[in-house]
Parts: structure tokens; sequence; C-alpha cells
């Protein structure tokens, strides 16, 4: 007879997270765990699936996520739990809401809107605050019921501020007594179910006020109590997220801290555009550590990172150009004020190390609802201010597309912003169905300038 199983999916191209290559055959669960996997299991389902055509795997694992107020009010973990992952780490990058007094509350929203980008008004309104201390936290969490199972981090800007109120804000050094007892919270964090403890060490993570995060220059003595705390607990996960700016120092000092205190450690590494061979150095320091016998890992991820960048965001393309930075402090009515200054767009572009400026005249273009770009009728002065902005820079094209609809008024107008600013022009010239022979009358323009020089 055969044998009886909760669930029967039968025919599906299995991938068992082994390595090996996928095959096709049917997975049987009992008791809401697998009991058998193979090619025509002998076993009858009460409920079966056809999985003829789809892939079935395992619940997928991610292991870098910022839940950490959602789960205090929502049941289900989306947009994660529709994408197939079944468990999901929050915590990550020193970011989180316990352990929490009831006076830092406030801070510990700002850094979580500065870095993530979640709105205050949200967090405010969501989080419940029936908790002070990490342990209280996950009891939050346990009394509720989720679509997914989930992993929590002791967050270490949210342990600093606990421990160290205003002076761990301000980045003050940690004293003795401040380690002793952010090791014991710790201690006490991963022996009541925290998965272990984060950290971020990356000017990229700013408090929506502007303010670094309270761990960025987080001593060695710290992080080492800190991991020595878990230590003690017998378990947990060291979480780093850092620029590696200095691979020299910072790589020997992580080194340090797994060794003294056993415990296995986990970093984030990307490429940076600045340094686009630095992931190399560091997973060679990674390979090197494991083969010495230390539990380290990095954690790379399988697609290029989404960012929502804007003005208003903590993120945005001009973030790191001089003279972007001279306004960063200025709320976003008068920093958007100054940005409408031709020049300064022009110099911040130059800065960016961008190729050039490229503006569009064309009724053609247009947003999606309907509305024309903004930059259809700008004013001449207004291309010369720009075009000037990269004659200052020293470097930078002109790219326009146009519908030449007025050729004795547009192309002088381009001669003169070309003789002005000495920066070459690009256009885009198409056969127009109204007027097919206004491209002749452009690119002999064209080689007309070209002549003159």
């Amino acid at each position: 007879m055969a044998q009886e199983a909760d669930l029967v999916i039968r025919g599906g191209l299995i991938a068992d997270g082994s390595g090996g290559e996928p095959f096709i055959g049917d997975v049987a669960l009992t008791g809401g765990k697998i009991a058998a996997v193979g090619p025509n299991l002998a076993v009858r389902g009460r409920e079966e699936i056809d999985g003829a055509g789809h892939v079935v795997t395992p619940g997928f694992v991610d292991i870098h996520t910022h839940y950490d107020g959602q789960v205090t009010w929502e049941h289900r973990l989306r947009p994660t739990s529709s994408h197939g992952v079944t468990t999901t780490v929050m915590g990550n990058c020193g970011i989180g809401f316990a352990p929490c007094k009831p006076q830092d509350r406030q801070r510990l929203i700002r850094l979580m809107e500065g870095v993530e980008d979640l709105p205050e008004p949200v967090l405010a309104a969501g989080l419940p605050w029936n908790w002070t201390s990490f342990p209280e936290y996950l009891d939050s969490l346990a009394a509720r019921q989720y679509d997914i199972d989930f992993a929590a981090q002791l967050p270490h800007s949210a342990l600093r501020v606990y421990a160290m109120g205003e002076r761990g804000v301000e980045r003050e050094a940690a004293t003795p007594d401040d380690v002793a007892l952010m090791a014991r919270l710790a201690r006490e964090a991963v022996e009541a179910g925290a998965l272990g403890f984060s950290t971020s060490r990356t000017i990229n993570h700013r408090a929506s006020d502007g303010r670094h995060v309270p761990t960025l220059t987080a001593a060695e003595e710290e992080l080492t109590g800190i991991a020595l705390g878990l230590k003690k607990a017998g378990k947990g996960v060291l979480q780093l997220v850092s620029d590696f700016d200095d691979i020299a120092t910072e790589l020997p000092m992580l080194r340090r801290i797994v060794e003294a205190s056993g415990r296995p450690l986990s970093i984030a590494v990307a490429q940076w555009n600045h340094a686009p061979n630095r992931w190399r150095d560091i997973l060679d320091w990674v390979a090197e550590v494991n083969r010495d016998g230390l539990a380290v890992a990095a954690q790379v991820p399988g697609r290029p990172i989404g960012l929502l960048l804007g003005f208003e965001l903590s993120m945005n393309p001009f973030m790191y150009c001089a003279s972007y930075k001279a306004l960063a402090n200025l709320a976003v009515p008068e920093r958007l004020a100054a940005l409408r200054n031709p020049e300064l767009k022009a110099r911040i572009i130059a800065e960016a190390g961008a190729l050039g400026f490229s503006t569009s005249r064309t009724i053609n273009h247009r947003a999606s609802d309907g509305r024309h770009v903004p930059t259809l009728t700008a004013a001449e002065e207004e291309l010369t201010g720009i075009a000037l902005g990269l004659t200052r820079a020293g470097k930078g094209v002109l790219q326009l597309v146009s519908d030449f609809e007025d050729l004795p008024t547009e192309l002088p107008m381009l001669r003169r912003i070309v003789e002005t600013s000495g920066r070459p022009l690009s256009i885009a010239v198409g056969q127009w169905h109204h007027a097919p022979d206004r491209w002749r009358t452009i690119l002999d323009w064209v080689a007309e300038v070209n002549r003159g020089g």
C-alpha cells in the first residue's frame, strides 16, 4: 500500500539547493516538513499539485532586509514574502528599534528614515513601542503571526544610543563601562533569540537630519567587547557593512575580532565606482582567512542594488560633488531654489564626472501625464549659462534634440552658445514627414559652422 503524505507536488523541475543539476521529480510533505524527494514517489497525497512546467525549490532565505519596523504592525512581510522567500533576516547594518529608551525613539526613527528612506510618518504611526530591551522587542514580535519566518539581529546603533545616550549619537569613544554594558546587552539579546549583532561603518548611512550613524567610527575595543558578549552566549553572527576605504587597517582589525570572539562574520561586499577592483581584494582576504580556519562570509547581491534617488531622499546622484555638498544642509525648498542656478547646475554635473549636458526642445517628449518636458522652451540665457558651467570645468559635451521648427532662429542661437562656451555640440537629426528636406538644411549648417572652426 502506498504511503500517505499531506501534500505531494508531482513532476516539477526540482532544484534542491545542493548545487546539483535540477531534475524532474516529486516532493512529499507531511506535518509541514519535507518527507521525501525523488522521481515517481510511491506516495499518495491527501492533496496533490501538478508541478509539470514549474520549478520546485526550497524556500529562499533573504539574509539582508530591514523589516524591523514593518514586523511590528504588518502580518505579511511584503514584498519579500511574495517572491518565494520563506525566511528573512532583518536588523542589518546596525539599524533597528531595540533596545530603545522612550527619549530615544525619534532618534532611531530618523536613523531608519535616513538610511532606508522609510517615511517618518509611517514609522511614527506604526511602531507600538511596547518594549525597551531587545528581549522585550522579540517578545512583542512573538505575540504576532506572519506569513513567513524571520530572524532579528541586534543593531549596533540602537545598542550604542541605549548604552551611551547623546555621547553615542555624537560618536564619542565608548568607555570601558560602556563597552561592558553593550557586551552584556548583546549576550542577553542573543540568548533571547537574536541571530547576531550588526554594525555599520559607511558614510552612506545617515539619519534624515544628515548626521552619520552613531557606529561609523566605533573603535576596535568596542566592537571586540560586543563580539565577546556573543562569545559568552556561545552563539550569534557578526554582520558588518563598510566603505572599506582603508582595507590595510580595517581587514586586519576584523580578523582580530573574529579570532578573539570565535564568532562568524558576514560582510557586505559591493563594487565601488571610485575603486572598481577593491571587491577583489576583499574576497581574496575572505578566502585567506577561511583557509586559516576562521568563519568569514561575503554578502554579495545577486543583482545590482536598486536605490531610490532624489533631492528629498537620503541619496541623489550628486551627493558626493563638492558644489552640492555646500548645499546639502539647506532645507529642501532652499536647496532646490539654489539648484535653479544654471552655472551651479553645470558645475555639479561636471564634478559628477558626467560626459556633458543634454536637453530636449521637442514636443514629442512628454511626461506620462501628457505635459511637455520642462526644457521645451528654455531660453538662450539658461542654455548659455549651463554651457558656461562646462566651460569653467574645462570639459563636457552639449547634446540637444529639437523639432527645429524655426531654423532661422534656433540654429543661430546654437551657434552663439557654442561660440560663447567653446564646448562641442551634438544634435539629433532625423527626417520629418512634414518637412522631408529639413535634415539637409541642418547638415549644411553643421558643415558651415565646422568650416568656421
